[in-house]
């Protein structure tokens, strides 16, 4: 080995030849700092095999020792030349910092470190240590550990670990460890202690409790106050039964109305379910003093714990026997009562309990001494479309508000509308004040009357007046152009009236008759007259009885306008008419086989929803043509309804640049799995994905010598609302929409992977078992809460069909299809985003129920006044397609967000706000986006949309791909 030494210059350091590649060394004592300053040098030999120690006879007559952790052998016996600093310890291989130990669960610990900094090592893993002994013994868990993090499992409960970690640097040893750092395993199991107490304060119990699992399998149960014992970090639910004229309320803790709700505990835990007494009801339950109340006692269907049959009743204000009318209260057969007595005239303001007995039973009622109940709203004047704010004072506080349109509850009536916050979580606050957003339902012109009304029957009437709206599209157009009024976005007039459309004054004939709906809507369409010239004209539209609307229309023979055109069919082959389909696709991606972020040949892969079947088209000089075989039939697809099925589809970004071992599909679907309670299945959303190939004919297919790898399982969805897209962002992340599985709380549980937008990042080798890791930018990466999901990118989703990042700016914009009134496109840029779902289903008026993290959305669109009452897609209303823009074949369009709703039939364009700015929405005072409409008339599409090569493409149902052109 002669020949091969160590040649020191100054503070850096070169080894040449000793191990066949140059090392690079930093030569600062252990914790260090380097001042730029060149220190003396001194000429060392050392003798010697170089194994653990190395031992140097320097030239001052001094000795040197430098331990290696290893084996790094040289020839026995060999000398070699030494220049080095006057530093006594050379940190050769220095170790990983800031090494944290964070318990998981009752079993698992989590590691996770920085990597050294001396970065012209090549470190190949890591080493991994642990002590249940403070640090005098060390056990070596992982070798060759590839990541800076690492989970310990199968531990004991209450116990505490200790743990180091040291570099394992290619070809040469173990480095040094790091710091040490302890954790403590979660105790295994915890107690929930659940109690209940009534709305006047006072407690009570009794009530029949139950415990379930996750899968609805019954643990426990028992009568309020009641322990059940809980394993730790494991998701039960709770729930409590009623009992006589004790109604459940809410959970004291939260103010939800969730029963049963949703739990899962580290620490011992107590909740509260409070009980409200609808045995006594008074009418009005709010009222200055000296009013006169009713109060009628109510016997429920089973008569427990009422009011004894043709019994005397006494009433009591605070324990203070009151007069009645009648003098004598003597309940019926059936243990009913009806009597008036007045309001105390000195009563304090504030609440007060009033009490009604037979002698053997007692229940109570709160009264509060306030002003009346009262209702403003932001307008006296709205047509259908548009959305109006509620506001209320003095009701109940606390109390679920119910808003009626001409005696219609919101959330019940035909088209399902509801208020903002949503029904089930509108309510009084601390003082009895509520805000609401609701869109007044389709109704004719004229006056109507919109009611509010508490639990304890505090109910208040205003008027609002109805006047007509018509949307035309478009509004720039060339002379001769057909002008669309889309089905049922004529509305507010008179019902089943012939309307008349003119033009400039001039009456012009529709394309064919138009006639008003019972509710006084209509669609329908007319031609602007080819003679007339450039420039701004009036077009009115009348019914019979006088009530008109009118707008203005550019006339431009220059006008442009955009167009779809047909560039592939066959996409579903099974499709070819919506009535009876079975392999309707459901979305497509285009393959990068040009690198990342780069525009492909134009080939792409569609999903059929319901075969399972994901079939390549090839772009043949312009021509897409469907591949002969499939990509790959999804085996065991569970395609019950709605949002079940084959879902997303995502390739990944780095396709051009991976060798054929590498190149992944990525797919979302939804699976039956059989459970042991009824009805004895449930529905998973997987995250899966195949590696591509490609067959002797040059099909590309999946590989079947690999099949299926499962990358992320999604547990406890119902029959729909699964969400199920994927979308890749520029640094190399999966995004996964996931739907709240029609579970509601789930959307704000971070303990559940519903309702969310999740990120991960897929891996080519297993980590911890799994397919994939989770970037330390997730918003809850770090968080010491072992059941909060790691995966959560964004929450409050209710059901993200549609969604995109863009690959620009990584902007990242829901399309939620709406439950009741409102279609929002959310904005879930920001990590740890909460979109509001199910407390809000657009913008409430500021945050009243003080949402952690809320995000108000960007833009929303009411059902009422939009989705169509006739035609093929009467009924249909969902925001079903949302793509980002760049390029300049759309002109101003660069960085819009395209979005469309497959039963309205349009595509819109969300435009970027730094050439449109938001503006403030009268009714909610929040701010939203400009929109411009791009096409409408489409029959189910859009499904899904794409950005390739400067266009948008987008699917329909029938199996067509199209492009958006502009002309």
């Amino acid at each position: 080995m002669a020949g091969r030494n160590f040649v020191f210059i100054g503070t850096r350091a070169v080894l040449a030849g000793l191990f066949g590649f140059i090392l690079v060394l930093s030569l600062l004592p252990l914790g260090g700092t380097a001042s730029g300053q060149l220190l003396p040098t001194s000429t060392s030999t050392v003798t010697g095999a170089l194994n653990n120690t190395l031992t140097t006879t320097t030239s001052n007559a001094t000795q040197d020792t430098s331990t290696i952790n290893g084996a790094v052998n040289t020839t026995s016996g060999a000398a070699t030349s030494l220049t080095q600093s006057a530093s006594k310890e050379i940190p050769l291989l220095p170790p990983p910092t800031n090494l944290v130990a964070r318990a998981v669960s009752s079993s698992q610990i989590s590691l996770s470190w920085n990597a050294p900094s001396l970065t012209s090592l090549v470190v190949k893993g890591y080493m991994v240590e642990r002590s249940s002994d403070g640090g005098s013994t060390w056990t070596t868990i992982a070798q060759d550990e590839p990541y800076t993090f690492y989970v310990d499992s199968g531990l004991a409960p209450s116990t505490t670990y200790t743990y180091r970690v040291s570099a394992v640097y290619e070809g040469i040893s173990t480095g040094q460890p790091s710091n040490t750092s302890s954790a403590t395993t979660l105790a295994s199991t915890y107690k929930l202690v659940v109690s209940s107490q009534l709305t006047t304060g006072g407690s009570i119990g009794g009530f029949y409790t139950t415990l379930t699992n996750s899968t609805g399998q019954l643990v426990s149960s028992g009568f309020t106050p009641v322990t059940f014992v809980l394993a730790s970090g494991q998701q039960y639910y709770v729930a409590v039964g009623n009992y006589g004229g004790w109604v459940f309320d809410h959970w004291n803790d939260t103010g939800s109305q969730a029963n049963p709700r949703p739990v899962s505990i580290s620490s011992d835990t107590g909740v509260v379910a409070v009980y409200r007494d609808t045995a006594l009801q008074l009418s009005p339950a709010r009222a200055p003093a000296g009013t006169t109340v009713n109060a009628t006692g109510v016997s429920p269907d089973n008569g427990v714990g009422t009011f004894a049959p043709n019994a005397t009743v006494t009433l009591s204000w605070d324990g203070t026997v009151l007069a009645t009318s009648p003098v004598k209260i003597m309940t019926s057969s059936t243990g009913s009562f009806s009597a008036t007595f007045q309001v105390p005239a000195g009563a304090s303001a504030g609440s007060h309990t009033v009490s009604a007995t037979d002698g053997t039973n007692t229940h109570l009622a709160e009264f509060t001494i306030s002003p009346p109940a009262s209702v403003t709203l932001s307008s006296t004047e709205a047509n259908v479309g548009s959305s109006v704010r509620v506001t209320g004072s003095n009701f109940e506080p606390g109390s679920p508000i119910n808003i009626l349109y001409d005696g219609i509850p919101y959330i019940e009536n035909s088209t399902n509308d509801d208020t903002s916050p949503s029904e089930t979580y509108l309510k009084a606050d601390a003082s009895g004040n509520f805000v609401a957003i609701l869109a007044p339902l389709r109704s004719t012109e004229g006056t109507h009357t919109i009611t509010v009304q508490d639990d304890l029957n505090d109910k208040v009437d205003s008027k609002i007046t109805m006047t007509p709206h018509v949307f035309f599209f478009p509004t720039t157009a060339k002379p001769g152009a057909t002008i669309l009024i889309p089905a049922s976005e004529g509305n507010g007039f008179a019902p089943n009236s012939d309307m008349t459309i003119k033009f400039d004054g001039t009456p012009i004939l529709p394309a064919s008759a138009i006639v008003s709906d019972s509710v006084g809507e209509f669609g329908g369409s007319f031609t602007i007259p080819s003679s007339v010239a450039n420039g701004t004209h009036t077009v009115t539209v009348s019914d019979a009885s006088g009530n008109t609307y009118s707008a203005t229309i550019d006339v431009n023979t220059n006008a442009h306008s955009f167009s779809s055109q047909v560039v592939a069919t066959g996409l579903a082959p099974a499709c070819q008419a919506w009535s009876g389909c079975t392999d309707v696709p459901d979305s497509f991606a285009f393959i990068p086989d040009k690198g990342p972020g780069v525009d492909g040949s134009g080939a792409f892969m569609v999903n059929e929803k319901n075969s399972g079947q994901v079939v390549v088209f090839t772009n043949q000089n312009g021509t897409f043509v469907r591949q002969a075989v499939p990509f790959v039939q999804v085996p065991n697809v569970q395609v019950a309804y709605e949002t079940n099925g084959l879902m997303g589809i995502a390739i990944d970004p780095n396709w051009a640049n991976l060798t054929n071992t590498e190149k992944w599909v990525y797919l979302y679907v939804t699976r039956n799995e059989t459970v042991s309670t009824a009805p004895g299945w449930e529905i998973f959303g997987e995250v899966v994905r195949y590696h591509a190939t490609t067959d002797s004919g040059g099909n590309i297919i999946a590989d079947p010598s690999v099949g299926e790898q499962l990358i992320l399982k999604v547990p406890a969805f119902e029959n729909g609302h699964n969400g199920g897209t994927l979308k890749f962002d520029s640094h190399g992340n999966l995004y996964v929409s996931t739907g709240d599985g029609w579970g509601f709380a789930d959307a704000q549980d971070l303990t559940s992977l519903q309702g969310k937008i999740l990120r991960i990042t897929p891996v080519y080798s297993q980590v911890n078992g799994q397919w994939y890791s989770i970037p330390p930018s997730n918003p809850f990466a770090s968080s010491t809460n072992p059941n909060i999901k790691k995966e959560i990118w964004a929450y409050g989703e209710r059901n993200p069909f549609a969604f995109d990042v863009d690959y620009n700016s990584g902007k990242t914009y829901v399309s939620d299809t709406g439950y009741d009134t409102w279609e929002s496109i959310l904005n879930a840029t920001a990590a740890g985003s909460n979109d509001g779902w199910p407390n809000y289903e657009s913008p409430p008026y500021g945050n009243p129920d003080g949402l952690a993290n809320y995000v108000s959305a960007l833009y929303w669109y009411p059902h009422e006044g939009v989705e169509p009452q006739t035609g093929p897609a009467a009924g249909l209303e969902a925001l079903s397609a949302g793509a980002f823009y760049h390029g300049t074949a759309y002109p101003g369009m660069d960085g819009a967000y395209f979005f469309g709703d497959y039963g309205v039939g349009f595509i819109s364009a969300l435009l970027p706000s730094g050439s449109a700015a938001p503006v403030v929405d009268p009714a909610s005072g929040a701010l939203k986006g400009q929109v411009m409409p791009v096409l409408y008339g489409l029959t189910y599409g859009p499904i899904c949309m794409e950005e390739w090569n400067g266009k948008i493409y987008f699917m329909d149902l029938y199996g067509n791909m199209n492009v958006l052109n502009y002309n």
